[in-house]
Parts: C-alpha cells; structure tokens; sequence
C-alpha cells in the first residue's frame, strides 16, 4: 500500500475561470510549505486551485516494503524513482478526480 498525503486549496467549479495547478516540488520541499505558499493566490483568485502532496519518504507517507517471506521467494523492493512516482501521481490525481477534490 503506498499513501501519499495531498492538499487541495480552492474550491472546485466546472466553470473554468482561472489556472489551476498540480504542484510537483522539488523533494526537499513539503506539501505544507507548498501549501502556505499558494495560500495567498488561491484567495486572491476565485476559482484557482492548487494540489500538492508528499513524495513516499517524507512526512505521513507509507510505501510498499517486501516482507521477509517475500523475499525469501524473490521479491525486490520497489525502486523509488521518477518512474515509480510518476506512476503513483497518476494513480492519485485519478482518487483526487473520482473523489471530487479536483
């Protein structure tokens, strides 16, 4: 199971009147500081959005790890890389999307 913490600020509208964004930070930042970041845009700009979320690592995440069994019959660990999370923000925008955040 991987969990990987998002936010969205701004409200959802089906009439699209200004940009949203899926902010993909760098990984030393946070969805926190990103958040604070945009806080004053969203307010300002009725109908903005903006995601963000924590890679698997960092605060409140959980990734896949093989268990012992698993192993012993050939089971690797998954390769955290651009690849790997690529693949999980995809897999996220679609929950955020089914859900109704974005």
């Amino acid at each position: 199971i991987t969990k990987m913490p998002f936010v969205v600020l701004g409200k959802f509208s089906l009439a699209i009147t200004r940009c949203s964004f899926i902010v993909v930070h760098d990984f030393f930042d946070t969805c926190d500081a990103t958040a604070i970041l945009f806080k004053p845009i969203v307010q300002r700009h009725e109908g903005c959005q903006v995601m963000c979320f924590n890679y698997p690592g960092q605060a409140n995440t959980v990734w896949p790890r093989v268990s012992l069994a698993e192993r012993d019959r050939g089971a690797v660990e998954p390769v955290l890389n651009n690849d790997w999370i690529a693949d999980r923000l995809h897999e996220l925008l679609k929950h955020a999307e089914q859900e109704g955040d974005i």
